[in-house]
Protein backbone atom coordinates (compact mmCIF):
# COMPACT_ATOMS: atom_id res chain seq x y z
CA UNK A 1 0.00 0.00 0.00
CA UNK A 2 1.11 3.34 -1.18
CA UNK A 3 1.49 6.51 1.34
CA UNK A 4 1.64 10.17 2.18
CA UNK A 5 2.31 11.61 5.37
CA UNK A 6 1.44 15.06 7.03
CA UNK A 7 2.68 16.25 9.93
CA UNK A 8 -0.03 18.61 11.41
CA UNK A 9 -1.82 20.19 15.14
CA UNK A 10 -5.56 20.64 13.29
CA UNK A 11 -6.08 23.27 16.24
CA UNK A 12 -8.77 23.44 15.12
CA UNK A 13 -8.98 21.20 11.91
CA UNK A 14 -11.06 23.26 9.04
CA UNK A 15 -11.67 22.69 5.30
CA UNK A 16 -7.85 24.04 3.96
CA UNK A 17 -6.46 20.67 6.11
CA UNK A 18 -9.37 18.43 4.72
CA UNK A 19 -8.29 19.45 1.34
CA UNK A 20 -4.73 19.00 1.74
CA UNK A 21 -5.54 15.44 2.90
CA UNK A 22 -7.31 14.99 -0.29
CA UNK A 23 -5.19 16.79 -2.61
CA UNK A 24 -1.95 15.05 -1.07
CA UNK A 25 -3.64 11.45 -1.45
CA UNK A 26 -4.68 12.44 -5.17
CA UNK A 27 -1.25 13.66 -6.12
CA UNK A 28 0.89 11.06 -4.39
CA UNK A 29 -1.45 8.11 -5.80
CA UNK A 30 -1.19 6.99 -2.28
CA UNK A 31 -4.01 4.52 -0.37
CA UNK A 32 -3.06 5.85 2.74
CA UNK A 33 -3.20 9.26 4.45
CA UNK A 34 -0.46 9.11 7.64
CA UNK A 35 -1.29 11.97 10.39
CA UNK A 36 1.64 13.05 12.91
CA UNK A 37 -0.87 14.66 15.09
CA UNK A 38 0.27 17.37 17.95
CA UNK A 39 -1.92 16.14 21.04
CA UNK A 40 -2.79 18.12 23.76
CA UNK A 41 0.09 20.66 23.92
CA UNK A 42 1.19 22.28 20.80
CA UNK A 43 4.04 23.82 19.27
CA UNK A 44 3.24 27.26 19.80
CA UNK A 45 3.55 26.52 23.53
CA UNK A 46 -0.23 26.12 24.74
CA UNK A 47 -2.52 23.60 25.82
CA UNK A 48 -4.33 22.58 22.32
CA UNK A 49 -8.02 24.68 21.42
CA UNK A 50 -9.53 21.07 21.62
CA UNK A 51 -8.52 17.44 22.61
CA UNK A 52 -6.99 14.85 20.83
CA UNK A 53 -9.68 12.65 20.72
CA UNK A 54 -11.80 14.79 18.72
CA UNK A 55 -8.93 16.27 16.56
CA UNK A 56 -8.16 12.33 15.98
CA UNK A 57 -11.87 11.93 15.01
CA UNK A 58 -12.24 14.84 12.95
CA UNK A 59 -9.10 13.39 10.64
CA UNK A 60 -10.66 10.79 10.41
CA UNK A 61 -13.73 11.76 9.05
CA UNK A 62 -12.04 14.07 7.01
CA UNK A 63 -9.80 11.95 5.16
CA UNK A 64 -6.98 10.59 6.96
CA UNK A 65 -6.74 6.85 7.24
CA UNK A 66 -3.78 6.53 10.48
CA UNK A 67 -3.24 9.13 12.85
CA UNK A 68 -0.38 8.81 15.04
CA UNK A 69 0.57 10.96 18.28
CA UNK A 70 3.28 13.49 18.16
CA UNK A 71 4.75 12.75 21.74
CA UNK A 72 5.23 15.93 24.14
CA UNK A 73 8.97 16.31 23.14
CA UNK A 74 8.28 15.89 19.53
CA UNK A 75 5.63 18.87 19.41
CA UNK A 76 6.22 21.32 22.50
CA UNK A 77 9.52 22.34 20.16
CA UNK A 78 10.72 25.21 18.40
CA UNK A 79 10.67 24.85 14.60
CA UNK A 80 13.80 22.96 13.68
CA UNK A 81 13.38 20.13 16.57
CA UNK A 82 9.64 20.27 15.74
CA UNK A 83 10.01 19.39 12.25
CA UNK A 84 12.80 16.59 13.09
CA UNK A 85 10.69 14.87 15.01
CA UNK A 86 7.58 14.99 12.74
CA UNK A 87 9.89 13.50 9.73
CA UNK A 88 10.74 10.73 12.21
CA UNK A 89 7.48 9.72 13.12
CA UNK A 90 6.51 9.89 9.72
CA UNK A 91 9.51 7.09 8.85
CA UNK A 92 8.57 5.10 11.38
CA UNK A 93 4.85 4.80 9.47
CA UNK A 94 7.36 4.40 6.56
CA UNK A 95 5.18 6.33 4.54
CA UNK A 96 6.50 7.00 0.64
CA UNK A 97 5.84 11.09 0.62
CA UNK A 98 4.77 13.61 2.49
CA UNK A 99 3.05 17.02 1.59
CA UNK A 100 2.13 20.43 3.32
CA UNK A 101 0.74 23.70 2.44
CA UNK A 102 2.53 26.82 1.10
CA UNK A 103 1.76 30.52 0.27
CA UNK A 104 4.60 31.00 -0.94
CA UNK A 105 6.79 28.36 -3.20
CA UNK A 106 6.69 25.30 -4.70
CA UNK A 107 8.31 21.58 -3.41
CA UNK A 108 11.57 22.84 -6.38
CA UNK A 109 11.99 25.68 -4.33
CA UNK A 110 11.76 23.63 -1.40
CA UNK A 111 14.12 21.05 -2.03
CA UNK A 112 16.43 23.78 -3.63
CA UNK A 113 16.93 25.81 -0.44
CA UNK A 114 17.21 23.24 1.92
CA UNK A 115 20.34 21.18 0.23
CA UNK A 116 21.18 24.67 0.52
CA UNK A 117 21.24 25.05 3.91
CA UNK A 118 22.43 21.24 4.40
CA UNK A 119 25.23 21.81 2.33
CA UNK A 120 26.57 25.11 3.34
CA UNK A 121 25.31 25.08 6.75
CA UNK A 122 28.64 26.56 8.34
CA UNK A 123 28.99 29.49 5.65
CA UNK A 124 25.12 30.47 6.39
CA UNK A 125 25.72 30.80 10.30
CA UNK A 126 28.62 32.99 9.87
CA UNK A 127 27.26 35.28 7.48
CA UNK A 128 23.99 35.24 10.12
CA UNK A 129 26.22 36.45 12.36
CA UNK A 130 27.43 38.89 10.47
CA UNK A 131 24.48 40.87 9.99
CA UNK A 132 24.73 43.21 12.71
CA UNK A 133 21.32 45.70 12.02
CA UNK A 134 19.33 45.27 15.31
CA UNK A 135 16.03 46.51 13.70
CA UNK A 136 15.98 42.71 12.37
CA UNK A 137 14.21 39.55 13.66
CA UNK A 138 15.56 36.86 13.06
CA UNK A 139 13.67 35.47 9.96
CA UNK A 140 14.86 39.02 8.42
CA UNK A 141 18.44 38.36 9.13
CA UNK A 142 18.31 34.69 8.05
CA UNK A 143 16.82 35.81 4.70
CA UNK A 144 19.59 38.31 4.44
CA UNK A 145 21.79 35.72 4.53
CA UNK A 146 19.97 32.95 2.31
CA UNK A 147 20.26 36.26 -0.07
CA UNK A 148 24.31 36.38 0.49
CA UNK A 149 25.06 32.53 0.06
CA UNK A 150 22.83 32.53 -3.23
CA UNK A 151 24.67 35.11 -4.86
CA UNK A 152 28.10 32.84 -3.90
CA UNK A 153 26.07 29.37 -5.60
CA UNK A 154 23.23 30.51 -7.83
CA UNK A 155 19.92 32.28 -7.79
CA UNK A 156 16.88 30.60 -6.74
CA UNK A 157 14.29 33.20 -8.17
CA UNK A 158 15.37 36.77 -10.20
CA UNK A 159 13.02 38.60 -7.85
CA UNK A 160 14.71 39.20 -4.72
CA UNK A 161 11.98 40.85 -2.56
CA UNK A 162 10.18 37.23 -3.63
CA UNK A 163 12.71 35.10 -2.03
CA UNK A 164 12.72 37.67 1.15
CA UNK A 165 9.11 36.89 1.28
CA UNK A 166 9.15 33.25 0.85
CA UNK A 167 11.88 32.69 3.65
CA UNK A 168 10.35 34.79 6.14
CA UNK A 169 6.91 33.80 6.04
CA UNK A 170 6.10 30.80 8.76
CA UNK A 171 4.84 28.77 7.23
CA UNK A 172 7.79 28.68 4.71
CA UNK A 173 10.51 28.15 7.57
CA UNK A 174 8.17 25.08 8.79
CA UNK A 175 8.37 23.30 5.72
CA UNK A 176 12.04 24.33 5.14
CA UNK A 177 12.84 22.86 8.03
CA UNK A 178 11.04 19.58 7.23
CA UNK A 179 12.63 18.96 3.80
CA UNK A 180 16.01 19.90 5.56
CA UNK A 181 15.67 16.85 7.84
CA UNK A 182 13.90 14.58 5.47
CA UNK A 183 17.63 15.32 2.93
CA UNK A 184 19.24 14.22 5.99
CA UNK A 185 17.86 10.40 5.86
CA UNK A 186 19.40 7.94 3.16
CA UNK A 187 16.12 7.49 1.38
CA UNK A 188 14.58 10.55 1.80
CA UNK A 189 10.98 10.68 1.18
CA UNK A 190 8.70 12.17 -2.02
CA UNK A 191 7.79 16.07 -1.40
CA UNK A 192 4.45 17.65 -2.44
CA UNK A 193 3.75 21.15 -1.62
CA UNK A 194 0.07 22.18 -2.29
CA UNK A 195 -0.05 25.80 -3.09
CA UNK A 196 -2.31 27.63 -0.51
CA UNK A 197 -4.39 31.46 -1.32
CA UNK A 198 -7.24 32.98 0.01
CA UNK A 199 -9.05 32.74 -3.18
CA UNK A 200 -9.83 29.65 -5.37
CA UNK A 201 -8.20 29.80 -8.78
CA UNK A 202 -7.36 26.23 -9.80
CA UNK A 203 -6.97 22.74 -9.03
CA UNK A 204 -3.50 23.33 -6.74
CA UNK A 205 -4.62 26.00 -4.06
CA UNK A 206 -6.27 25.49 -1.51
CA UNK A 207 -9.49 27.88 -0.22
CA UNK A 208 -8.57 29.17 3.36
CA UNK A 209 -10.55 31.84 3.92
CA UNK A 210 -9.40 31.43 7.51
CA UNK A 211 -7.11 30.06 9.65
CA UNK A 212 -6.67 27.91 12.99
CA UNK A 213 -5.72 30.93 15.22
CA UNK A 214 -8.66 32.95 13.43
CA UNK A 215 -11.09 30.49 14.71
CA UNK A 216 -9.52 30.07 17.98
CA UNK A 217 -9.64 33.94 18.21
CA UNK A 218 -13.52 33.65 17.03
CA UNK A 219 -14.66 30.89 19.40
CA UNK A 220 -12.89 31.98 22.33
CA UNK A 221 -14.29 35.58 22.67
CA UNK A 222 -17.65 36.29 24.31
CA UNK A 223 -20.13 36.85 22.07
CA UNK A 224 -19.06 34.16 19.30
CA UNK A 225 -22.61 32.94 18.31
CA UNK A 226 -23.24 36.65 17.33
CA UNK A 227 -20.13 36.38 15.41
CA UNK A 228 -20.34 33.21 13.75
CA UNK A 229 -23.26 34.72 11.95
CA UNK A 230 -21.65 37.75 10.85
CA UNK A 231 -19.08 35.04 8.82
CA UNK A 232 -19.09 31.83 6.43
CA UNK A 233 -18.15 29.73 9.17
CA UNK A 234 -19.73 26.50 7.37
CA UNK A 235 -16.78 27.41 4.68
CA UNK A 236 -13.95 27.03 7.80
CA UNK A 237 -15.48 24.01 9.31
CA UNK A 238 -18.10 21.67 9.23
CA UNK A 239 -21.54 22.11 10.70
CA UNK A 240 -20.91 19.39 12.91
CA UNK A 241 -17.82 20.65 14.78
CA UNK A 242 -19.51 23.94 15.53
CA UNK A 243 -20.99 22.91 18.72
CA UNK A 244 -18.13 21.26 19.87
CA UNK A 245 -15.91 24.61 18.83
CA UNK A 246 -18.14 26.36 20.92
CA UNK A 247 -17.72 24.39 23.92
CA UNK A 248 -13.90 24.30 23.82
CA UNK A 249 -14.07 27.90 23.26
CA UNK A 250 -15.63 28.48 26.55
CA UNK A 251 -12.80 26.87 29.06
CA UNK A 252 -10.42 29.25 29.65
CA UNK A 253 -6.57 27.27 29.52
CA UNK A 254 -5.28 30.72 31.29
CA UNK A 255 -6.62 28.93 34.69
CA UNK A 256 -3.20 27.48 34.91
CA UNK A 257 -1.42 30.97 35.52
CA UNK A 258 -1.82 30.89 39.29
CA UNK A 259 -0.30 27.83 39.74
CA UNK A 260 2.41 29.05 37.08
CA UNK A 261 2.85 31.54 39.09
CA UNK A 262 3.16 30.08 42.58
CA UNK A 263 6.05 27.46 41.16
CA UNK A 264 8.10 30.48 39.46
CA UNK A 265 7.83 32.35 43.23
CA UNK A 266 9.13 29.19 45.26
CA UNK A 267 11.69 28.00 42.55
CA UNK A 268 15.27 28.86 42.89
CA UNK A 269 16.77 29.86 39.49
CA UNK A 270 19.65 26.92 39.60
CA UNK A 271 16.49 24.46 39.59
CA UNK A 272 14.27 26.57 37.15
CA UNK A 273 16.97 25.77 34.82
CA UNK A 274 16.39 22.20 34.93
CA UNK A 275 13.38 22.45 33.35
CA UNK A 276 13.21 21.85 29.60
CA UNK A 277 14.15 25.65 27.26
CA UNK A 278 14.88 27.20 30.45
CA UNK A 279 18.26 28.31 29.03
CA UNK A 280 21.22 29.62 31.52
CA UNK A 281 20.40 33.13 32.47
CA UNK A 282 16.72 33.98 32.32
CA UNK A 283 15.52 32.21 34.93
CA UNK A 284 16.13 35.24 37.48
CA UNK A 285 14.11 37.30 34.76
CA UNK A 286 11.23 34.79 34.80
CA UNK A 287 11.05 34.75 38.78
CA UNK A 288 11.57 38.40 38.87
CA UNK A 289 8.38 39.04 36.06
CA UNK A 290 6.37 36.57 37.90
CA UNK A 291 6.24 38.80 41.58
CA UNK A 292 5.14 41.69 38.83
CA UNK A 293 2.72 40.28 36.63
CA UNK A 294 -1.14 40.41 37.32
CA UNK A 295 -1.64 37.87 34.33
CA UNK A 296 0.04 35.13 32.22
CA UNK A 297 -0.46 37.84 29.34
CA UNK A 298 1.12 40.29 31.43
CA UNK A 299 4.00 38.18 32.41
CA UNK A 300 4.53 37.37 28.70
CA UNK A 301 4.53 40.73 27.79
CA UNK A 302 7.07 41.43 30.88
CA UNK A 303 9.28 38.58 29.93
CA UNK A 304 9.29 39.24 25.86
CA UNK A 305 12.26 41.01 24.26
CA UNK A 306 13.90 40.83 21.45
CA UNK A 307 15.91 37.70 22.09
CA UNK A 308 13.50 35.93 23.39
CA UNK A 309 10.36 35.29 21.44
CA UNK A 310 7.11 34.91 23.06
CA UNK A 311 6.39 31.32 22.00
CA UNK A 312 9.77 30.18 23.34
CA UNK A 313 8.32 31.69 26.80
CA UNK A 314 5.09 29.82 26.31
CA UNK A 315 7.22 26.94 25.93
CA UNK A 316 9.41 27.24 28.71
CA UNK A 317 6.24 27.93 31.11
CA UNK A 318 4.84 24.62 30.00
CA UNK A 319 7.54 22.93 30.58
CA UNK A 320 7.62 24.44 34.04
CA UNK A 321 3.72 24.05 34.58
CA UNK A 322 4.16 20.84 34.15
CA UNK A 323 7.54 19.40 35.62
CA UNK A 324 9.22 18.39 31.92
CA UNK A 325 13.22 18.34 32.58
CA UNK A 326 15.52 18.53 30.45
CA UNK A 327 16.91 15.29 31.25
CA UNK A 328 13.44 13.23 29.84
CA UNK A 329 12.58 15.79 27.12
CA UNK A 330 15.68 15.26 25.23
CA UNK A 331 16.69 11.91 26.54
CA UNK A 332 13.56 10.93 24.58
CA UNK A 333 13.93 13.25 21.87
CA UNK A 334 16.85 11.61 21.28
CA UNK A 335 15.64 8.19 20.15
CA UNK A 336 14.21 8.60 16.61
CA UNK A 337 12.89 5.25 17.35
CA UNK A 338 11.04 5.99 20.28
CA UNK A 339 7.21 4.47 20.15
CA UNK A 340 4.59 6.60 18.83
CA UNK A 341 1.01 5.86 20.35
CA UNK A 342 -2.09 4.91 17.21
CA UNK A 343 -4.48 7.63 18.13
CA UNK A 344 -7.06 6.39 15.21
CA UNK A 345 -7.19 4.17 12.18
CA UNK A 346 -9.89 3.56 9.54
CA UNK A 347 -10.21 0.26 8.11
CA UNK A 348 -7.82 0.86 4.82
CA UNK A 349 -5.04 2.14 7.95
CA UNK A 350 -6.26 -1.08 10.00
CA UNK A 351 -4.46 -2.81 7.11
CA UNK A 352 -1.89 -0.80 6.53
CA UNK A 353 -1.00 -1.25 10.27
CA UNK A 354 -0.93 -5.01 9.65
CA UNK A 355 1.12 -4.85 6.51
CA UNK A 356 3.87 -2.20 8.22
CA UNK A 357 3.56 -4.92 11.34
CA UNK A 358 5.84 -2.43 12.65
CA UNK A 359 6.45 -2.87 16.46
CA UNK A 360 7.71 0.95 17.39
CA UNK A 361 3.87 1.93 16.42
CA UNK A 362 1.56 1.45 19.49
CA UNK A 363 -2.17 0.58 19.78
CA UNK A 364 -1.62 -1.47 23.42
CA UNK A 365 -2.50 1.60 25.70
CA UNK A 366 -1.58 0.15 28.96
CA UNK A 367 1.37 0.21 27.60
CA UNK A 368 1.69 4.10 27.78
CA UNK A 369 2.36 4.79 31.15
CA UNK A 370 5.26 3.22 30.53
CA UNK A 371 6.26 4.23 26.96
CA UNK A 372 4.96 7.37 27.12
CA UNK A 373 5.60 8.94 30.82
CA UNK A 374 5.54 12.14 30.03
CA UNK A 375 2.27 12.43 27.96
CA UNK A 376 0.78 9.66 30.72
CA UNK A 377 1.44 12.41 33.23
CA UNK A 378 0.33 15.73 30.95
CA UNK A 379 -2.81 14.41 29.79
CA UNK A 380 -3.36 13.42 33.21
CA UNK A 381 -3.14 16.88 34.18
CA UNK A 382 -5.13 18.68 31.76
CA UNK A 383 -8.29 16.44 32.74
CA UNK A 384 -8.18 17.15 36.14
CA UNK A 385 -8.00 20.75 35.50
CA UNK A 386 -11.30 20.52 33.02
CA UNK A 387 -12.64 17.85 34.77
CA UNK A 388 -15.50 20.19 35.34
CA UNK A 389 -15.98 20.73 31.46
CA UNK A 390 -15.93 16.94 30.31
CA UNK A 391 -13.51 17.84 27.94
CA UNK A 392 -9.72 16.97 27.60
CA UNK A 393 -10.64 13.03 28.53
CA UNK A 394 -7.83 10.70 28.20
CA UNK A 395 -8.07 8.21 25.29
CA UNK A 396 -8.66 4.84 26.36
CA UNK A 397 -8.04 2.98 22.99
CA UNK A 398 -7.58 3.61 19.46
CA UNK A 399 -10.52 5.72 17.56
CA UNK A 400 -12.03 3.40 14.67
CA UNK A 401 -13.85 4.54 11.57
Amino acid sequence: MRSVGIIAEFNPLHRGHQQLMTWAKEVAQADVVVIALSGNLVQRGEISFVDVAAKTEWALNSGADLVLLQPIWASLQATDNFAKHGIDTLRLAQVDSYAFGSEFGNAQMFTHVARLVNNYQKELDQLFHSIQDERLGYAQKMAQAYLELERHVGKIVNNESSLVEFLTHPNSQLGLAYEKWNQKSKQPLNLHVLRRNNSHHGNDLIQTPASGSDLRRLFQSDNSYNLIKEYPILNWVSDYQLKLLEEFGRIDTTTFWPLLKYTLMITEPDELETYYGVNEGIAPRLIRMAHEASSYEDWLNLVHHKRVTRQRIKRMSMSILFHLKKSDMKYQAHHAEHPRQVLGFTANGQKYLKELNAKQLVTNYQLRPHLLPIDWRVDGLIQDWFAHTGRYKRLNHPIRK
